[in-house]
């Protein structure tokens, strides 16, 4: 009988990653404020955005172990696709089934985002993030997560995906991972960067988005250790923040 897969806020464990596609056109010696303020350096925005959220939940997957870390991930969620200067997130869920094989998890998300031109990325990001080892058994329910920056050559629109897959997994006597037959969750989200709503906001978002945390610090703060080494960001930033505090409306409840 197939497992059905259970919900984010369940999972035992969490494991992160993200990654970036397209061109970083980013001036890293502009003011904060000009962060803010120039298209140009947008992707700067989402990445700055998505590590003030994270760390505003406590989700900081690079520093903390996967045990219990499921409801400060959808807290972040919540934080960043609920941020004004992003577009309304479009969400999509899907089953995911498998049949006891780990060689077709990338295959069958492939399959699932089929029309989506990330989906390759996306898949093979996901699969990554399988345990090959797991020593505690009682880490049954996971939670993949696998973000995705994107900012096309040529253009300064930005977009980020939020995709995630919550499946069982077990494992033999040796603790080697087993995907058991069931119907796992897929998810996956996507906001768009809203320029003229950050320029126009630059003044009261450059002191309130602390630090400036730029694309490659953002991938390292998502991944989990058991991806890369991880990377504090203590000295992430860009130049002083502003003095000046005119928090918008939707910006203050936000």
């Amino acid at each position: 009988m197939a497992v059905m897969a259970q919900s984010a806020a369940d999972a035992d464990a969490v494991v992160s990653a993200a990654a970036f596609v397209g061109e970083d056109t980013t001036d890293f010696d502009a003011q904060p404020v000009n962060i803010f303020k120039e298209e140009k350096n947008h992707a700067t925005v989402a990445s700055s955005v998505l590590v003030f959220s994270a760390t505003g939940a406590n989700f900081q997957p690079s520093l903390q172990p996967t045990k219990n870390l499921a409801s400060a991930y959808v807290e972040f969620l919540k934080k960043a696709t609920s941020f004004p200067g992003f577009g309304e997130p479009a969400a999509l869920v899907l089953p995911l089934p498998f049949n006891n094989s780990v060689f077709q998890f990338e295959t069958n998300i492939r399959n699932v985002i089929k029309n989506d031109p990330d989906r390759f990325l996306i898949a093979r990001g996901l699969r990554d993030l399988l345990p090959g080892y797991i020593p505690d058994s009682l880490l049954k329910t996971w939670l993949l997560s696998f973000i995705l920056i994107g900012k096309p050559e040529g253009t300064d629109d930005v977009y980020i995906k939020f995709a995630r897959v919550v499946l069982t997994l077990k494992t033999d006597k040796e603790h080697t991972t087993i995907i058991p037959e069931q119907d796992a969750k897929f998810e996956i989200s996507q906001v768009k960067v809203n320029s003229l709503w950050v320029a126009q906001h630059a003044d009261a978002l450059a002191p309130k988005i602390q630090p400036i945390v730029s694309v490659r610090e953002s991938i390292d703060f998502f991944a989990s250790s058991k991806v890369i080494p991880s990377k504090r960001l203590d000295e992430a930033s860009c130049g002083r923040s502003s003095s000046r505090l005119r928090i918008q409306g939707a910006l203050n409840d936000w």
